[in-house]
């Protein structure tokens, strides 16, 4: 009698409200929480049928009765754990927490281990069935996918998609290349010709998407297609250190080295910064830099970072109505969200020659 009780008074869930509503669990979420993209028509409906079913959000009280249910897991990959300055995985793994807990449920990190032969070892989270679904974080090669999958979970993939065909991966991914081709477009559109371009490990499919969208673009605005202007960052180096040695060596080219230079991440353009800063050269009158990511350090370092927006946010929050749409229907129809990046200009990139072009109105004056 008392469990019959208890059992109808526990409260209606978000997953009720927004089935009814006919949204997704993030819309729900977003009306109350007074996200400004909502559109007022949409929030009212969701307040209306809330109010029908009953339903209030009361993360602390549900923090008290998780289950695996409302507990995900969080891969991240043996590579990422090697970084010091992992930015873009650091970020996308605060939103994930940020989002989770907007959305009442828990994150449940776990670093990718292997044992001695090299076969991926099951988490204790996956292993004691503390959780419903997993989250992985950055580059994984299918045949340790494959053996994620096994664990017959829900799987969803940050950045990169694969090719693996299975009712249980998805994946939301950026659109690499329309964001490279939107920050040469932009150098070209200033008079800059002669572009460096810095990028890590191949190894990467987004790395790779990022040099082949370079040297398009490159041939399509008619710049100098010249391949001592691309530089490949160490595998060790994948961070600020990077991207400071790979500027020295771009702008030690004297005569020939480039007027701006494009990064694939935001921290490989502070370390170009430092660079030019050491080697006398001023940002943006002799050097312009563009980064990837958008990150809070493109706004902090000065000058302030010219960089591609990822838009953080809506991917992360994409990823989780995947989640949870598979949770509620085991079903997705569409297994990749690809978004488009945008390019956020800042007072890292200028004219190109503004020096000389200066120099050479003092010299026609006298």
């Amino acid at each position: 009698m008392l469990d019959r009780v208890i059992q109808e008074k526990q409260p209606t869930s978000i997953r009720q409200v927004a089935k009814t509503a006919n949204v997704s669990i993030a819309t729900v979420s977003r009306a109350f929480n007074n996200a400004p993209s909502l559109k007022p028509s949409t929030r009212e409906k969701v307040f209306g049928v809330a109010r029908e079913l009953g339903y209030a959000p009361n993360p602390h009280a549900r923090a008290l009765q998780k289950g695996p249910q409302d507990v995900l897991g969080l891969l991240i990959s043996r590579e990422i754990l090697q970084i010091d300055d992992a930015l873009y995985e650091t970020t996308i793994s605060n939103k994930l927490f940020q989002i989770a807990a907007r959305e009442n449920y828990c994150i449940m990190p776990e670093p990718i281990h292997f044992d001695r032969n090299g076969k991926l070892e099951r988490p204790k989270i996956v292993s004691e069935g503390r959780i419903s679904g997993l989250f992985v974080v950055g580059h994984i090669k299918d045949e340790v996918l494959k053996q994620i999958l096994e664990w017959n979970l829900p799987v969803c993939l940050f950045e990169e998609p694969s090719d693996i065909d299975s009712d249980r991966l998805f994946a939301v991914s950026l659109d690499h290349k329309s964001g490279t081709r939107e920050a040469i477009q932009y150098l070209a559109a200033i008079g800059h010709q002669r572009i460096g371009f810095v990028h890590g490990t191949l190894e990467y499919p987004s790395n790779r998407d990022k040099k082949e969208a370079y040297i398009e673009s490159i041939r399509e605005f008619r710049l100098e297609d010249d391949p001592t202007l691309i530089y490949q960052v160490s595998g060790t180096e994948q961070h600020f250190t990077g991207g400071n040695k790979a500027t020295h060596y771009l702008l030690s080219q004297n005569d020939r080295r480039p007027t701006a230079i494009y990064y694939t991440n935001d921290w490989y353009a502070v370390g170009g910064l430092m660079s030019a800063t050491e080697k006398g050269i001023c940002v943006p009158d002799d050097l312009s830099i563009v980064g990837f990511n958008n990150s809070f350090i493109a706004r902090q370092c000065k000058p302030a970072l010219t960089s591609i927006d990822t838009g953080f946010e809506d991917l992360v929050d994409s990823a989780m109505d995947l989640m949870l749409r598979y949770l509620e229907n085991k079903y997705i129809a569409r297994k990749v969200e690809f978004y488009r990046p945008r390019l956020i200009p800042r007072n890292s990139c200028g004219p190109v020659k503004r020096k000389e072009r200066s120099e050479e109105r003092r010299v026609v004056e006298n």
